[in-house]
């Protein structure tokens, strides 16, 4: 299911209604790139059949699928290709072309190759509970989970949220979690740590798969921050917490098993069954979500 999770809120002003949603999203399909078209974007849908719906429901949590079709033509290929009609231009005119008109011959060297580019396709998930109105985007990066929220935005029209942020940062719970002898909560510190100094050096420490609860990880706390740390939450869900409140690597225990008959219907009551108490429980274990245009 899903492997990162950027965490949302939607706003209490949005109407989140199923058949609304499905509508919009059936009006912004995924359309794979045309020849000269570097990028293309648009949802599909999220169980995999054709003429499916866009917005699946399962238990009454709702999953959609953005598809991102992308086509790049390298970086030296296009500057050799630049380099040589602008030789072209020197050899046969006798004058180097200028900033301007370089630039121009540049996009019309990139629109001629595009075509030629092997395209590359990438998904981006989002978990939506209509209820709670938590919103769970899987996506490899930050940039490409704000493209899939500003995706689902435009088609909507009307749809305002905010990623969401706690009064403590995950980092102070990080540093307490490393500091105590004992777990905290549900939360037991795992094997793997990224720390980062807060000088300018911005100096990185990384250790993997070694105990971290010791004399030389503590030291590093005099003097760094920890930016990522493993977690593995009830004996049952191993991730990584970033410093930014992003879920990364995360991946259900064997101990965990789903009840459906249906396998995307199993996946999906099982992950979001596990993540819902993860999120909530790492929230309040931060000090409560920020809520945006609340008094303090």
């Amino acid at each position: 299911m899903f492997k990162n999770a950027y965490l949302f809120r939607i706003e209490s002003d949005v109407e989140l209604i199923h058949t609304d949603i499905e509508l919009a999203l059936e009006a912004a399909p995924f359309i794979r790139c045309m020849p000269a078209q570097a990028t293309s974007s648009g949802f599909i849908p999220p169980r995999g059949h054709a003429n499916g719906p866009m917005v699946e429901s399962v238990g009454g949590q709702w999953i959609i699928k953005l598809m991102t079709e992308t086509k790049t033509v390298p970086a030296d290929v296009l500057q050799r290709e630049l380099d040589l009609r602008c030789k072209a231009i020197e050899s046969s005119s006798g004058r180097k072309p200028g900033k301007k008109e370089r630039k121009e011959i540049k996009e019309e060297v990139l629109f001629e190759l595009l075509p030629k580019a092997f395209p590359k396709q990438s998904v981006a998930q989002i978990w939506i509970n209509p209820e709670t109105r938590l919103m769970v985007v899987d996506a490899s990066t930050a940039s490409r989970a704000s493209d899939a929220v500003m995706a689902l935005t435009s088609a909507l029209k009307v749809f305002n949220f905010h990623q969401i942020t706690t009064h403590h940062a995950p980092w102070s719970f990080m540093y307490e979690c490393l500091l105590e002898d004992e777990d905290i909560g549900d939360f037991a510190v795992g094997r793997s740590i990224r720390l980062e100094s807060t000088d300018e050096s911005k100096a990185i420490v990384r250790h993997q798969n070694k105990e971290l609860r010791t004399d030389e990880i503590r030291a590093h706390l005099q003097e760094m921050l920890p930016t990522q740390l493993d977690f593995t939450y009830d004996s049952r869900v191993d991730f990584t917490l970033t410093d930014m409140l992003v879920l990364k690597k995360i991946r259900l225990l064997d101990t965990v098993e789903g009840e459906a008959n249906d396998e995307f219907d199993a996946n999906v009551m099982l992950f979001t069954g596990e993540m819902t108490p993860l999120i909530d429980d790492l929230i309040e274990a931060l000090d409560g979500e920020h809520k945006i245009g609340a008094e303090e």
